[in-house]
């Protein structure tokens, strides 16, 4: 006998309210109820509003589970679920990924149209950058591991666009300063090339950005 779905409005409701409100636990119930009602498939509202909750609290891990749910249940992220991606990606100073999942959202068609929200991916990639310069940032005990895994499941999806000519661009731990600020620097021509007018504080970054010596110890 076929289950009907159960319609994710009410739920995207919700999420979208925890998400304002910071309201952790109730996103991690919803959350719940996906994973275990597989006639649940969440829409773009729900996804993204998820993924923002947990990116907004600085869970990097519990925003890709969302992630990897939403593909799992054919529902391809948009680019606000890429825009709490990349935010996560800046509070836990993750600058390779944050290059890595920009690709992705530009292979999978995922690319803002609007200049203001493309110009929060263009300033979450350099505060994943430098954050790693200005505090050392070193991930939480028992995050690398998973964090690494990420990371190749996003070259393994990047490999299904192009043959991996893109997705081996960025080699984690080997990734240079050069390699890592041309990739900041092409989002943030695209980024103008949209329409976006940097803040003195975006353009302030990118002085820094391209000024430092330091060279990235970790993905």
């Amino acid at each position: 006998v076929s289950r009907e779905r159960i319609p994710p409005e009410p739920f995207a409701v919700a999420a979208d309210m925890c998400a304002k409100q910071k309201n952790i636990e109730g996103a991690k119930w919803i959350l719940r109820q996906i994973e275990e009602n597989s006639n649940l498939f969440p829409n773009h509202e729900l996804g993204s509003s998820l993924i923002n909750a947990f990116s907004k609290a600085g869970d990097l891990v519990t925003s890709f589970e969302v992630l990897e749910l939403l593909l799992s249940r054919e529902c391809l992220p948009n680019s606000y679920s890429f825009s709490g991606l990349l935010y996560a990606c800046a509070f836990s100073g993750l600058p390779v990924l944050a290059l890595k999942l920009y690709e992705l959202a530009k292979q999978m068609g995922a690319i803002p149209e609007s200049e203001s929200l493309y110009g929060v991916w263009c300033s979450s990639v350099l505060h994943a950058y430098l954050k790693t310069r200005r505090e050392g940032h070193t991930a939480e005990n028992g995050s690398d591991v998973y964090i690494q895994r990420i990371s190749q499941d996003i070259d393994d999806r990047l490999q299904q666009y192009n043959g991996g000519s893109r997705a081996q661009r960025y080699h984690g731990d080997s990734s240079s300063k050069e390699e890592i600020v041309t990739g900041i620097k092409q989002i943030y021509r695209e980024a103008i090339r949209k329409g976006y007018k940097p803040s003195v504080k975006v353009l302030d970054m990118m002085l820094e950005c391209m000024c430092t010596d330091f060279y990235v110890e970790r993905i």
